[in-house]
């Protein structure tokens, strides 16, 4: 859904054995990211339901296994969860980008820093939907998070958030009323710009 409207998300992969996941993996390259998708998790990292930085075949076979115990220990059967597969992606910093409603004021863009730097630093942007695309460009540019992002990859990472952001307008304003927030946690970014590795609608 988000790569639709322009969000840039990292490439997954349903796998429903260990056979599977060494087959997407191959395609993909290592490292890898394993997931367990539980009906009503919206944290997966908190059920124990990611499994990251497995950097070949034997550490995959394992991390299978134990996604599997998990699961069946935190009462879900296996056909009611979708595993996927992601190559891991590097970042230079994580940002936490989205979309919140708030009554009576409607819908809001999110744009904050993420990672180690969510509390210690506390820099997050809010937009009120509707909102023009260079007043979301001047916005960003103005924080800190603006200068963040010049410093690591200069005017094509900007690009990459005012884009995502944008994207995330463009849902609303098709589906608004069907959509309560959009979480895009971590929004990773580096030289090579930006990715979206897990998200919650």
């Amino acid at each position: 859904v988000l790569r639709n409207v322009g969000v840039p998300m990292v490439e997954s992969r349903t796998v429903g054995s260990d056979q599977e996941a060494r087959a997407a993996a191959k395609a993909l390259g290592y490292p890898v990211v394993l997931k367990a998708l539980a009906p009503d998790v919206a944290h997966k990292n908190k059920m124990g339901f990611v499994l990251a930085g497995l950097a070949d075949e034997a550490a995959l076979e394992a991390a299978y296994t134990t996604l599997e115990e998990r699961v069946r220990k935190n009462g879900y059967g296996r056909a009611d969860v979708t595993v996927i597969l992601q190559p891991m992606k590097p970042g230079k910093a994580e940002l936490i980008v989205g979309v919140s409603w708030e009554e009576p004021l409607g819908h809001f863009l999110i744009a904050g820093l993420g990672g180690i730097y969510t509390e210690v630093l506390n820099e997050v942007t809010l937009l009120s939907i509707p909102v023009a695309r260079e007043t979301i460009r001047t916005r960003i540019c103005d924080s800190r998070l603006g200068r963040l992002l010049q410093h690591i990859g200069g005017e094509s990472t900007v690009n990459d958030v005012v884009a995502t952001l944008g994207g995330l307008q463009s849902l609303i304003q098709m589906h608004g009323d069907r959509i309560q927030s959009i979480d895009v946690n971590p929004l990773l970014v580096s030289e090579e710009g930006c990715i979206a590795v897990d998200a919650l609608i």
